[in-house]
């Protein structure tokens, strides 16, 4: 198509945002008007930005902490009670700090931070292969439907699967982590049901700051390196530089069948900012290369084995490997064209990957890939407004984005190559009203053009609609309501079926209630409850008889629901937490084996996880301290989900034929009780210390089939910052 046609295709899609806005906040405001004589009087309400930080009397303490550099942190008097930083709830959305994260004994992976805050968040679990860590949303699932963002902008997900390989990414370099559930999904990428965000740290210490981070895990001689130098050449601008480096397992060997396969990462980290009143500038380049060990899973027990004993279990793969390079760049500008608060944002991001399979023998599938090669670019354009009259707020962005896409696979006919051009446009609004009943009403609406070509030949051109609308009502500071409806299309660009098209269905209510008691003692409940269709994404389909399997994506609608409860009670120096996820049962769709277990139910699930912790500061609080039990319960297996390592998908209950006897073991079925010490320190406001005794009764478990979880794990974790 021609430049020309382009330029009036994105100002169609531009065009029809704009009308959403206008309709919205025109249908919206008719039901928040207020009275015309009411409308002129002077209001006195205060504004408070969203990023500010009220705790009673505590002071805001900035550039002075250099512990938890790229967040304000809170310094409290000393008769106050030291309160733990913890994970924020706001109906279908959560927010991390890095505060937060450390605080949850630093966890190196996006699937771990999920694990430490228990899973009280809807529909998540986690799963493990040794370093292979991944997330999964809801009872399926395809992970292409999960979406992850650096400044909401710079799509995480691997640009060769689309699936969101977080574990590939260091969770250090986020200052805030954000993760929005069903609704309200502003991000350009392919559509998805849920998408986690992740904020850059940002330095601004006026002399030169360094870090450095590190974690020993034993059992799995599981290794964490942090090294951060960041300096400030002139008052606006900073200039920040980081090593990562993360190991575990032995080196592969063939005459060592045990299961502990190597993995061996890197990752260089530059960045520089500079911020005026007028400019906000940025630029960001992450390089990362990793090496991991294709220890292909646990193989079916017999009288000798034993899936659960890494020394006497039958794993397969023990000798190749891959080596997986990525590049990631991305550049920001803030201007104040039209007003000192609402910048325009103007960004462009490229990100170039391969993925090399080395050490292949003969056990590989015909439809492995040698060599996969990926490139993304794009930008985006960003404009938000905000109007004020008195307690009426109403907020509006119009956003427009274009990005190129092209995947090469080398070796293979059944992962083809792809390109896609896509070209968005998106207009979202929010009316708020404050008063005893706080009501807000929120939407978006988001046009993309998609223009595929598959193995060079051109599909036909799509035109894809997502929207959604949030409602919630606050009745005081202590308790609100909220309900969600979203709705989503797009194509499985990266999936192996790649002109394959899906629709996503999300209805949500939720329930937040914060409520202060006495002079120190306060309760927090968050309950959610998330009604889901999706495809079934990526599975392996029968190519001949049961013996020859492809993976294939499936677009058949599944649906599945999720309910989970988050409880804190603070009471004097103690906090007791409860969270618990239930997963009702699930019918499947695909039949591609001739295994019955595997063509039956996904059976409901309870995931839940509590805790007594006692939590103080001492010493003038120079010492703060969390220290307590956990205990973790989850009574079935999920079978729903593994990860093929030949073709990197994550699968749809997609075991391997040769697995198929895996499944038979009791334990797998049987409740299971996981006891876990947890200790936290904070020393001198420049150090986090923590130490972590998980496990310590060697339950055998898993949460996803093939991998096992390991028996009792130590780790150490340590966070100190210099000013020099």
């Amino acid at each position: 198509m021609e430049p020309a046609s382009n330029s009036a295709t994105l100002r169609l899609l531009l065009y029809r945002c704009i009308g959403f806005i206008l309709f919205f906040h025109v249908l919206s405001a008719q039901s928040f008007a207020q009275p015309a004589l009411d409308s002129l009087k002077k209001k006195s309400a205060a504004v408070t930005k969203d990023d500010s930080v009220k705790v009673n009397k505590d002071t805001i303490f900035k550039k002075e902490d250099i512990a938890f550099q790229g967040h304000d942190t809170i310094i409290r008097k000393r008769d106050s009670i030291y309160r733990r930083a913890l994970a924020e709830f706001d109906a279908s959305s959560i927010k991390i700090t890095n505060e937060a994260v450390r605080a949850y004994t630093s966890p190196m992976t996006f699937s771990q931070l999920v694990q430490e805050m228990n899973g009280a968040y809807p529909l998540i679990q986690t799963d493990q292969g040794y370093e292979r860590e991944s997330f999964e949303f809801t009872n399926r699932t395809s992970e292409p439907l999960a979406s992850s963002f650096l400044e909401g902008v710079l799509p995480l997900n691997d640009p060769l699967t689309g699936n969101t390989a977080l574990n590939y990414f260091p969770l250090e370099i986020a200052g805030m982590t954000s993760i929005e559930n069903g609704g309200l999904l502003t991000s350009a990428d392919h559509a998805s049901s849920d998408a986690a965000n992740f904020t850059l740290e940002r330095f601004r210490a006026p002399i030169a700051y360094t870090r450095f981070h590190y974690t020993q895990e034993l059992g799995n001689a599981l290794s964490n390196f942090e090294g951060v130098f960041s300096i400030n050449p002139s008052e606006p601008m900073n200039i920040g530089l980081a090593v990562y480096h993360r190991s575990a397992g032995r080196a592969q060997n063939a005459q060592d069948f045990t299961f502990d396969p190597r993995v061996e990462e890197w990752w260089l980290r530059g960045q520089s900012t500079y911020d005026t009143k007028v400019l906000h500038a940025l630029l960001f380049m992450l390089y990362t290369s990793a090496f991991s060990g294709m220890n292909g899973g646990i193989i079916s027990r017999d009288s000798v084995t034993d899936i659960f004993d890494d020394q006497l279990a039958s794993i397969k793969d023990p000798v190749p490997f891959d080596h997986r390079t990525r590049f990631d760049a991305l550049g920001q500008l803030g201007i104040s064209l039209f007003s000192d608060k609402e910048r325009t944002l103007l960004s462009a991001y490229g990100t170039t990957a391969a993925r090399r399979m080395l050490g292949v023998d003969s056990t590989f599938p015909f439809y492995y890939q040698p060599l996969s090669q990926a490139q993304r670019y794009g930008f985006s354009l960003l404009q938000p407004a905000e109007l004020q009259i008195g307690s009426f707020i109403t907020r509006a962005t119009i956003r427009g984005d274009a990005q190129y896409l092209t995947r090469q696979s080398l070796g293979t006919v059944y992962i083809p190559n792809v390109s896609e051009t896509r070209f968005s446009a998106l207009g979202s609004d929010s009316i708020s009203l404050s008063g005893l009943f706080g009501i807000s009403i929120s939407g978006y609406f988001r046009e993309t053009l998609s223009r595929l070509s598959v193995s060079g030949i051109s599909q036909p051109e799509l035109l894809f609609t997502n929207f959604g609308v949030e409602a919630s009502a606050k009745i005081t500071e202590a308790l609100k309501f909220t309900a969600q409806a979203t709705y989503a299309r797009d194509r499985a660009t990266l999936s192996p079926t790649p002109t394959a098209t899906y629709e996503l269905k999300n209805i949500g209510a939720f329930v937040n209630m914060n409520v202060p008691f006495g002079g120190r003692e306060r309760l927090a409940l968050a309950l959610g409850y998330l009604d889901r269709h999706e495809p079934e994404g990526v599975y392996l389909q029968s190519v001949s008889g049961d013996s020859i399997v492809t993976p294939v994506f499936s677009s058949a609608d599944i649906h599945t629901r999720g309910i989970r409860a988050n409880m804190d009670l603070w009471f004097s120096y103690f906090r007791y937490s409860l969270q618990t996820t239930f997963f009702p049962a699930t019918v499947p769709l695909a039949e591609y084996t001739t295994n019955p277990i595997l063509h039956s139910d996904l059976s409901q699930r309870i995931q839940s996880a509590m805790g007594l912790y006692y939590e103080n500061e001492i010493a003038e609080g120079n010492l703060r301290i969390s220290a307590g039990l956990r205990v973790r319960y989850m009574n079935l297996l999920s079978p729903s989900l593994t990860y093929d390592q030949y073709a990197d998908y994550y699968l749809y209950r997609g075991l391997d034929p040769r697995g198929k006897g895996l499944l038979d073991d009791p334990r797998l079925t049987q409740p299971k009780y996981i006891f876990d010490v947890l200790i936290s320190t904070v020393i001198d406001q420049r150090a986090t210390v923590n130490a972590s005794f998980l496990n310590v009764t060697s339950t055998p478990y898993y949460n996803v089939a093939i991998y096992p979880r390991g028996g009792f794990q130590f780790k150490l974790d340590v966070t100190w910052a210099f000013l020099d």
